[in-house]
């Protein structure tokens, strides 16, 4: 058929032969580089379409951003939450009381303010009571061949408190409501002869002496001395708990025994190392 062809245009055989061969691989390799081009174009739209569906394409940058935008969202909303925190952290730290300390309530303190102020009324009126003058029914005491009027009320028993004269032994200072009691009491020998303060006598000079007289020794007749004594002062505490003191009693001498003149006490261990006590 070629060779048909060639007489039948006219040309030579070889030459057409060679001229179709040449153009035959030149359409070949046309076809090889149209289909590698084709082959690459579709590489490319498997990369391009892969690449959208890791995230790699253009629109990483986007992406990224938008994730850098979110985390400094999330970073925002979690300092917003620590300082919420830190702020109730503070409130509840200035709430709170310091170690050591208590708050009372209103209610406590109110009753606390009502019972202060009911123990300085009874106070103020015990103290009001001491110092007033004497305003029991008793009003003067014999005491040897003396009747002496009392200046302040003394805690003696109640008994006695509503006497409006008491008699008292100017020796042993025993209390007795009637002259009668006295006499009796007078007539029967006292403890020492002739008769004088219980205790040691530590100083004489002609007929003055002075006696100490321990409290835990000679307790009636310390108490018997301090009732005596707070008839006629105004302030006086020490009255029954005489244990924890020493007496010194002044006394005179005469032919019926030493006769009280006076006296003052002192602590047997002060811890503020006072001398003198009421």
């Amino acid at each position: 058929r070629p060779a048909a062809a060639d007489r039948c245009s006219g040309s030579d055989p070889k030459t057409t032969f060679f001229q179709r061969s040449a153009h035959l691989r030149a359409h070949c390799s046309c076809s090889k580089v149209m289909g590698a081009a084709n082959s690459t174009e579709g590489t490319t739209d498997m990369s391009a379409h892969d690449k959208g569906l890791s995230g790699d394409d253009d629109d990483v940058p986007v992406r990224a951003h938008k994730r850098s935008h979110e985390s400094h969202g999330d970073g925002e909303r979690s300092h917003k939450k620590k300082e919420k925190r830190a702020k109730l952290a503070e409130s509840d730290a200035a709430k709170r009381e310091p170690e050591g300390t208590f708050t009372p309530k209103p209610r406590d303190v109110n009753l606390f303010k009502e019972a202060q102020r009911l123990a300085e009324t009874k106070t103020r009126e015990e103290l009001r009571s001491e110092s007033e003058p004497n305003t029991s029914n008793l009003k003067a005491i014999v005491f040897a061949d003396y009747e002496i009027e009392t200046w302040y009320s003394s805690p003696y028993p109640q008994e006695y408190a509503l006497l409006s004269k008491m008699y008292v032994c100017e020796f042993c200072l025993q209390y007795m409501k009637t002259q009668q009691q006295l006499l009796r009491h007078m007539e029967k020998p006292h403890s020492s002869h002739p008769p004088h303060p219980p205790g040691d006598e530590i100083y004489r000079k002609d007929n003055i002496s002075l006696w100490e007289v321990d409290g835990k020794k000679s307790k009636i007749y310390c108490q018997n001395l301090c009732l005596l004594a707070k008839l006629f002062l105004d302030h006086k505490t020490l009255y029954y708990d005489v244990e924890p003191f020493l007496f010194y009693v002044l006394t005179e001498w005469t032919d019926t025994g030493a006769h009280l003149i006076g006296y003052f006490s002192k602590e047997k261990e002060s811890f503020l190392n006072y001398n003198v006590s009421c």
